[in-house]
C-alpha cells in the first residue's frame, strides 16, 4: 500500500502529463484522491498543475474542513464536487477535473458523448452526458448530481422514458454487439416491449442462423415470465416449480440462459435476448446488457 507522500507525488505527476497533453491550461483543474474513509488530499488553487510539488498537495475531509496544508496553499474551490462524489460513489478513490480539448468542446457545442463509435469507449467508459451550468466554486455543481444532465437534441422525452422505443432498442443492442465483439462471440441480440413483442433485432456477421428465432424467443420468455431464462432453467428441471413449460406458448419458452427482462424504475418495459455463443457466453452477454441498460436509458 502507497504511503500518503507517494500518492502525493503520483497527483504532481499526474498534474504534468495532463498539463503536457494539453488538458489544462494555466492553472485549471484539480485532482483529489481518497485515502481514508474520511481523508482526501486535493490540489491547492491558483496553481498550474503542470508544476506541482508533493508539498503543494493539501489535505481535507469529507466536509471540506482543512486538515493539512503549507503555508501559501489552500484546497481548490472546486472540492466540493469531488466530495460529493465520494459521499455518493465510495467505489470512487479519486477524481481528476481537466478541461480535455475535444470534450470540452462537444460540450460547449451541447453534443453529449452517447454514439457508440469505439467498443473500448462502450464498455468501459460509457455514455457521458451534459449538466447544466453551475457557478464555479458553489453547491450548485454538486448538488445537481445528475437529475439535471441532458443528453442533447433528439433525447427520450420522460413521457416515453418507461417505453421500449426503437431507438433505445438499437442503443442498447450497439453496446451489448460491441461487448460480444470484444469477447469474440458472434450473436443475435433481439429486444422486444414489455408484451415481448419485437422491436429490434440485429444479426452479427456469421451468427447462426437458428439464432434469430431463439434470441426472439429468449425475448418473450423473460418478458412474458418476468424473469431471465438462467432462472427458469432452473426451476423448469424435473420436481421444480416450472418443469414441463418449455412445451407451452407454442414452444417459445427458452429454459436455458441469454434472456433478460429489462427494468426502468423497478419496472420491466421490455427484454434483451442473445444467442449464438455457448449458454455461458449468451448468458454473460445478456447479463452485460441488463447492467448497462440504465445507463443507456439515461443516455437518450
Amino acid at each position: 500500500m502507497q504511503n500518503e507522500y507517494e500518492i502525493k507525488k503520483e497527483m504532481c505527476e499526474i498534474g504534468k502529463r495532463v498539463y503536457n497533453r494539453g488538458m489544462v491550461a494555466a492553472n485549471d483543474g484539480n485532482f483529489s484522491v481518497r485515502i481514508s474513509e474520511n481523508e482526501v488530499l486535493c490540489t491547492p488553487t491558483g496553481v498550474s498543475k503542470g508544476f506541482m510539488t508533493p508539498d503543494y498537495i493539501c489535505k481535507v475531509d469529507l466536509d471540506g474542513n482543512v486538515l493539512q496544508a503549507n503555508k501559501g496553499f489552500r484546497p481548490s474551490s472546486e472540492i466540493k464536487m469531488h466530495l460529493r462524489v465520494y459521499k455518493e460513489r465510495p467505489d470512487v478513490k479519486s477524481v481528476v477535473h481537466a478541461h480535455p480539448l475535444y470534450a470540452t468542446t462537444f460540450a460547449i457545442a451541447g453534443i453529449p458523448l452517447t454514439q457508440p463509435i469505439m467498443p473500448e469507449a462502450v464498455i468501459a467508459l460509457g455514455c457521458v452526458p451534459i449538466a447544466k451550468y453551475g457557478t464555479p466554486s458553489t453547491v450548485e455543481i454538486p448538488d445537481m448530481n445528475g437529475q439535471h444532465a441532458h443528453h442533447g437534441e433528439g433525447h427520450v422525452c420522460r413521457c416515453n422514458k418507461n417505453k421500449m422505443t426503437l431507438k433505445l432498442a438499437n442503443a442498447l443492442i450497439e453496446k451489448v454487439k460491441a461487448y460480444a465483439q470484444k469477447m469474440g462471440v458472434n450473436v443475435v441480440i433481439a429486444v422486444s416491449d414489455q408484451a415481448g413483442r419485437p422491436v429490434a433485432v440485429q444479426c452479427m456477421d456469421d451468427a447462426y442462423i437458428a439464432s434469430f428465432d431463439i434470441a426472439l424467443n429468449k425475448t418473450f420468455t423473460s418478458a412474458s415470465l418476468k424473469m431471465s431464462t438462467g432462472e427458469l432453467s432452473h426451476l423448469s428441471q424435473p420436481g421444480q416449480s416450472l418443469y414441463g413449460i418449455q412445451f407451452t406458448n407454442q414452444g417459445k419458452i427458452v429454459i436455458f440462459g441469454g434472456g433478460e427482462p429489462l427494468k426502468a424504475d423497478g419496472k420491466i418495459i421490455g427484454a434483451l435476448g442473445v444467442s449464438g455463443g455457448s449458454a455461458e457466453e449468451d448468458t454473460a452477454i445478456a447479463a452485460y446488457g441488463k447492467e448497462i441498460f440504465e445507463e443507456v436509458l439515461a443516455c437518450l
